[in-house]
């Protein structure tokens, strides 16, 4: 297994995904108690593998999430999913406003803009130390636009 090197930074987890989290988990145990006391197992089995399912695709996106600045790219890891950007292509990086979520478990997240073939693509991430960040990916590509939200009063 390639270890990656660089500076890492690992993804920020909103406390709205352990609240949805939980919420969906308490829903799947009262289904299955339900078929356990009726002694039906249709409940208990639908939902054991609907939140077998839910929990195979979500833990690995809260617990294995994060981006690793290398000396030419950035190794960005959403969960099951990978994804290797090299900063030539980064267009810009700004603070994400808006409700779309894709990719990152926080409403406090960054939108990279890059060039993908012909194209332009766009990803949502959500890192802790978001000033550290984009220190470090100015440093490693300066012609890359940041683009910072205004601090509310």
């Amino acid at each position: 297994m390639e270890q990656n090197k660089g500076l890492r930074f690992r993804a920020k987890v909103d406390w709205w995904v352990w609240l949805l989290l939980a919420v969906f988990l308490w829903g799947m145990v009262q289904t299955a108690y339900i078929g356990i006391t009726q002694y039906n197992p249709v409940p208990l089995l639908i939902s054991i593998g609907v939140a077998g399912l839910v929990l195979v695709l979500l833990l690995p996106a809260i617990f294995n999430s994060y981006s690793i600045l290398e000396d030419d790219a950035i190794y960005i890891r959403l969960g099951w999913v990978s994804i290797h950007i090299q900063y030539e292509a980064i267009l810009s990086v700004q603070e994400a406003p808006g409700c779309a979520n894709r990719g990152a478990l926080s409403f406090d997240r960054l939108g990279i803009e890059y060039r993908s073939g012909f194209t332009k693509d766009y990803l949502l991430i959500a890192v802790r130390d978001k000033d550290g960040f984009l220190k470090e990916l100015q440093a490693r590509n300066p012609a890359i636009e940041i683009k910072r939200r205004e601090k509310r009063a």
